[in-house]
């Protein structure tokens, strides 16, 4: 659709050249750029607000089962595929559509095309010639062949028997040879060069120079000649180099378009150490003091002190490193209540006869930087990737609701939540019970809910974690400082993991957080008493359940966030201690505490509970 991104940049840089030329799909989403092109407008506006005229020619085409039988028709000639698939469009017309092009090729005793139009959600069957047998031979033999693994080599004919070998293996057992091919790509460009080699450098990093200013390496592939207004490109051509080529094409075009020539931009920046170590120290002690740094210090190496802690720095390499300590105190808060509306821009004033826009500052955090998704769309994809019912989400969070009112009515809340003084009128009363949890709730009262993000989708009010303020601490002591200190541990921590995942499935994150912690400690799932996963929404933990082919009487058996709130910041430290507790309560050992994070990332922790 070209909102954003390379599609987006290269566009940009095309448009204003009638030599060049675009196909978009037909099919595009209203309020798109990709939509607007196709009214040929006589320009467009950047993603930076500037306007560009709009000279390059505009096609579109689409092959969906709506189009005209002429477009269809003609491109289903040229390839005559042995299987044609009629799909998203109307069923009456796709019938229409599929009688024209049987009748085209019904008489045609050189042309078999098997034509299909499934309704929504069935599936086709497709039948192809029979398979044939290779054999594996060379490098690509040596490891012992295991059901479902795959192999990557060249397939080769030879006296009507077929092989499968490595590229490099190919003289040893044919007379064929490899070959490359390589590459040239001249762009005229009459730009600034420093301005050319720095927006390369944003592309590819630290270039490498090969013959002073004119010719250089990047990415350790394309040599980039400049000479005489003319940029030239050569690299030995693959999918990898290729798409190097590519990225470094786009800032070639990018630089050539600058209205205003950069001027000092290079890419090799000589820094005086000597001074850079002086405004090193002044930034320490403005931070740390003084006293915590040393006022002379030789060579490439200093040390900063604060409270008898000592952090060593390494100015040779830029590394950093720091005495472990023994007892820390960690944890958060959060106050996701008083997040505030913003008022962009109204400092410098609001035209007359327009409205300001207020910024959900809550809303505009709780939607990913990266994909642009709303969390709960993250979770949305997800229930649709594993196959999450809505019946599914709605059990699974009354059962968070009831769990949570029999652990509360049982007392097991209380070892973990400090009760808060507060003044209501003219009385202290001690805040010390969750006021999230919706203990009343049905299954019923669930499935009335409105589904949110999504027109039949899976999440709702009662589906999703609160938005409320909460706070959380957690003690962690080195094994010397317990026994120096005379501590008494609740739990041993024996490892953690942190993994990313696709931002707008983020929620998926437990799941290989988990298996990685699996696999780092030698347990199974087997050996875990006790799973806490942080309940950011129902489908996205049943997509993790399902994942993991969970034990779902292991999970979260006082309820989770869906009862008692997701307060982002102390979540964390809720989970780990109320997982410990519960672990010491049953006299159990092993547990897991694990959560999703925003951004495509998924934690977990094992502890043992003492």
């Amino acid at each position: 659709m070209m909102q954003s991104g390379l599609s987006r940049e290269l566009f940009e840089s095309w448009c204003t050249d009638a030599k060049n030329g675009v196909i978009i799909a037909g099919y595009c989403v209203e309020g798109t750029l990709a939509k607007t092109i196709l009214s040929e407008p006589e320009e467009i506006t950047t993603m930076v607000g500037q306007k560009l005229p709009l000279k390059m020619s505009v096609d579109y085409i689409s092959f969906s089962a709506h189009t005209d039988y002429q477009q269809t028709s003609e491109f289903i000639r040229i390839l005559k595929p042995p299987h044609l698939i009629l799909v998203h469009g109307e069923q009456n017309e796709m019938n229409r559509l599929k009688a024209a092009l049987q009748r085209e090729y019904e008489d045609d005793p050189n042309t078999t095309i098997h034509i299909h139009n499934p309704r929504n959600t069935h599936a086709v069957e497709l039948y192809f010639r029979g398979e044939k047998t290779a054999k594996v031979m060379g490098s690509l033999a040596v490891d012992e062949p295991k059901p479902g693994r795959t192999l990557s080599g060249i397939l080769v004919k030879r006296n009507f028997n077929y092989h499968i070998l490595s590229a490099d293996d190919l003289s040893k057992y044919t007379d064929l040879s490899m070959s490359q091919i390589m590459q040239r790509q001249s762009i005229h460009y009459s730009g600034n060069s420093g301005a050319l080699r720095y927006l390369i450098s944003q592309v590819a990093g630290l270039l490498e120079s090969i013959e002073g200013d004119k010719k250089m390496r990047a990415f350790n592939a394309i040599n980039i000649t400049i000479d005489h207004k003319i940029v030239t490109l050569e690299w030995v051509a693959n999918p990898i180099n290729d798409m190097y080529a590519d990225a470094i094409v786009a800032a070639i075009l990018q630089a050539d378009l600058l209205d205003v020539p950069i001027k000092n931009m290079s890419t090799s920046v000589k820094v005086d150490r000597m001074h850079f170590k002086e405004c090193l120290i002044e930034m320490l002690q403005d931070m740390f003091g003084e006293d915590s740094v040393p006022k002379i210090f030789k060579g490439e190496k200093l040390y900063v002190t604060v409270n008898d802690k000592r952090a060593d720095i390494d100015l040779s390499n830029l590394e950093i490193s720091v005495g472990a300590a023994n007892i820390v105190l960690t944890g958060g808060v959060e106050n996701m209540s008083a997040m505030p509306y913003a008022l962009r821009n109204a400092r410098f004033g609001v035209p007359l006869g327009t409205t300001p826009v207020i910024e959900d500052s809550l809303w505009v955090g709780l939607t990913d930087t990266y994909c642009k998704l709303p969390m709960a769309l993250t979770a949305e994809k997800l229930g649709e990737q594993y196959k999450v019912t809505k019946d599914e989400v709605d059990e699974f969070s009354l059962r968070s609701q009831q769990l949570w009112k029999q652990a509360q009515d049982a007392g097991r809340f209380k070892e973990e939540i400090v009760p808060i003084p507060i003044k209501v009128k003219k009385e202290t009363v001690n805040f010390e019970v969750d006021e999230h949890p919706r203990p009343q709730t049905t299954i019923e009262g669930l499935k009335k809910l409105p589904t949110l993000f999504k027109k039949d989708g899976l999440v709702t009010a009662g589906s999703a974690s609160g938005i409320c303020d909460g706070a959380g601490a957690v003690v962690l002591a080195s094994e010397e400082a317990v026994t120096k200190q005379n501590l008494k541990p609740l739990a041993r921590i024996l490892g953690y993991s942190v993994v990313g995942v696709d931002p707008s499935i983020m929620g998926i994150g437990p799941a290989p957080a988990i298996k990685s912690l699996l696999k780092v400690t030698g347990k199974s799932l087997n050996d875990i008493d006790l799973i806490e996963i942080n309940e950011a929404f129902g489908a996205q933990t049943l997509a993790c359940v399902k994942d993991l082919k969970l034990d779902i009487s292991k999970l979260n058996v006082n309820g989770g966030a869906i009862a008692l709130g997701h307060p982002l910041g102390a979540s964390g430290s809720r989970i780990t201690g109320h997982l410990v507790n519960e672990l010491r309560r049953r006299k159990a050992k092993l547990g897991i505490g694990s959560a999703c994070i925003g951004g495509g990332q998924g934690i977990a922790v094992m502890v043992e509970a003492l």
